[in-house]
């Protein structure tokens, strides 16, 4: 492909990017950049590299550094250059800026990448020597009470509705809507936005109540691959209403806003637990596996959480007077509209009771903490995921459904066991269920793989690695690989969430959208023939390859 900054571009809101971490690197006398001992001109950068919000707010950042070939990393020992980054960058305020991005990429053959947040964990967001059009001040945000009616249809959809911008996020929306006494099926940190967090589909705490984020949408504005700006709901342009719902960002076209159902706030139930012993105590696999045997009973009772299993960590309360490892079950688990302590623990403790009769050997503890919230956005800005980015690492994924889950508790023990000693811990999102299972989407269906519609929990895990470190690099990712084959083991007939996902999984196809493919393929390729819109792993890139930066014909 034509090199970006050898053309000309036209006059929209376009600036060149100036790297913050280029900025923070002192030049010597001879106009050479120092690579180590350096003294750094720009602190902001450093303090903010290892928070979300820093690369929220960047043009060009985004929350993983291999992303971006670790290219400008503002640590000492560390080069820094732009070779990973953007060439230029659409300041997208408005609609027009978009289009004219869009139109000015597909004439000129220009590698096109879309940011909104940067909290993409598959890398779709960033590329070199690529126009990058940046939605995060697309912001608006318009509240429909009592009913929506969608362009084109007839009637209208009772109940209130909001719409939001491109660049809108979670904690937007939440904000916005608790003086309504209601809430949004939204992501867990506030650094996600409405762009590619719901055309990869979207959990949520309420997901089990609710169902999932796309399951909530009456309508988009799209900017397709050929400029043009169209509206896509139930009525009008069925097919990319329906690929637009799960089938991934940076694929059919730019989404600029959307609409979704509200749902009332609920009051929130929050339990901090752990459920197991020491780390040296035999049976914690198998008192893991009695858990997940538990997930959708309690699923269906309403408890939704996020949860992790290891057979070893370090205990929060401290060597003393404890042991200084546990293993077991750890996290926060939720139920929805009750102030009752009583209704969470009675769901919990009969767990508590089998799991020490079954295995007396292991001493097994229960230290639940119980809080109460007002709403949803109380709760949420407790609670909502705050955790550390800038550093590089692997993500893969799996969904498992209640034949995994209840099955042969032997072999799910010995495979809790193989996995942990391959990756130390499996992060359990318990965000499916009967909300999931029972949506009504507008439109009769999302293209979403078919496995959430089946599954109780969205599992985890991740790989950490040196940045520049080829050797640890291909360390991870082989641990990685190892731990998901034993997923895959698990639960051979689901699938991944292509949102929270290991870049390059084999047979992604069927493994992030199932025997939805072939449909979201058709629809790609009438859409956007020239491949406009190019990513990695994303539907209908299969005729292009990355090498060097450069995208080359297969």
């Amino acid at each position: 492909m034509t090199s970006l900054p050898s053309l000309k571009l036209p006059t929209i809101a376009l600036y060149l990017v100036q790297f913050l971490c280029l900025a923070a690197v002192p030049v010597n006398g001879n106009g050479g950049r120092h690579h180590s001992s350096r003294s750094y001109k720009c602190p902001a950068v450093v303090a903010g590299w290892f928070t979300y919000d820093f690369h929220t707010s960047d043009p060009t950042s985004i929350q993983w550094n291999q992303f971006s070939n670790d290219s400008c990393l503002p640590f000492e020992r560390y080069p820094c250059d732009g070779s990973g980054y953007p060439a230029f960058v659409v300041n997208a305020t408005e609609v027009e800026h978009v289009r004219r991005a869009v139109k000015f990429a597909g004439k000129n053959d220009v590698r096109l990448v879309v940011k909104g947040t940067g909290h993409d964990f598959i890398g779709r967001s960033i590329a070199p020597n690529s126009l990058s059009i940046w939605t995060h001040y697309m912001k608006d945000i318009e509240y429909h009470k009592g009913s929506f009616r969608p362009r084109g249809c007839r009637s209208s959809i009772k109940g209130n509705a909001v719409t939001a911008g491109a660049g809108v996020q979670m904690i937007d929306l939440h904000d916005y809507l608790d003086p309504y006494g209601e809430t949004v099926v939204g992501g867990g940190a506030k650094s996600v936005g409405v762009g590619g967090y719901i055309t990869g589909g979207g959990h949520s705490m309420l997901s089990t109540r609710n169902g999932l984020a796309v399951d909530q949408v009456l309508e988009m504005e799209v900017v397709t691959p050929d400029g043009d700006h169209i509206t896509a709901n139930e009525c009008r342009n069925e097919d990319i209403f329906w690929a637009m719902r799960g089938g991934g960002g940076s694929t059919f076209g730019v989404l600029t806003s959307v609409t979704l159902r509200v749902i009332p706030s609920p009051k929130m139930l929050h339990m901090i637990f752990m459920l197991g012993t020491t780390s040296t105590a035999p049976n914690i696999t198998d008192i893991q596996a009695l858990f997940l045997s538990k997930v959708p009973s309690l699923s269906d009772s309403g408890l939704a959480g996020y949860v992790w299993l290891a057979k070893e960590m370090v205990n929060p309360a401290g060597p003393d007077p404890g042991p200084p490892l546990l293993g077991g079950i750890f996290g926060m688990l939720t139920l929805q509209d009750t102030d009752d302590e009583k209704d969470m623990l009675n769901l919990m403790e009969p767990i508590v009771e089998e799991a020490a009769q079954r295995f007396p050997d292991s001493n097994v503890t229960f230290g639940p903490v119980i809080e109460k919230y007002g709403s949803f956005q109380d709760w949420y800005s407790v609670y909502h995921d705050n955790g550390a980015a800038g550093s590089s690492q692997w993500l893969g994924s799996r969904l498992f459904g209640e034949d995994t889950l209840t099955g042969d508790a032997g072999e799910l023990a010995a495979r809790l066991d193989r996995l942990e000693d391959l990756t130390g811990q499996l992060m359990v999102y318990m965000v499916s269920g009967k909300g999931v299972f029972e949506a009504e989407p507008r439109g009769g269906g999302t293209a979403v793989s078919p496995a959430w519609r089946t599954s109780y929990v969205h599992n985890t895990i991740g790989e950490q690695f040196a940045p520049r470190n080829a050797s640890d690099d291909a360390r991870s990712r082989e641990a990685l690989e190892a731990a998901l084959e034993v997923l895959e083991e698990m639960a051979p007939d689901t699938g991944a969430y292509v949102n929270e996902a290991y870049k390059y999984q084999h047979d992604w196809q069927q493994t992030f959208w199932g025997e939805n493919y072939e449909r979201l393929l058709a629809i790609k390729r009438d859409v956007d023939p020239k491949d406009v819109f190019w990513c990695h792993p994303c539907v209908g890139n299969e005729r292009w390859e990355e090498v060097e930066g450069r995208l080359c014909r297969v």
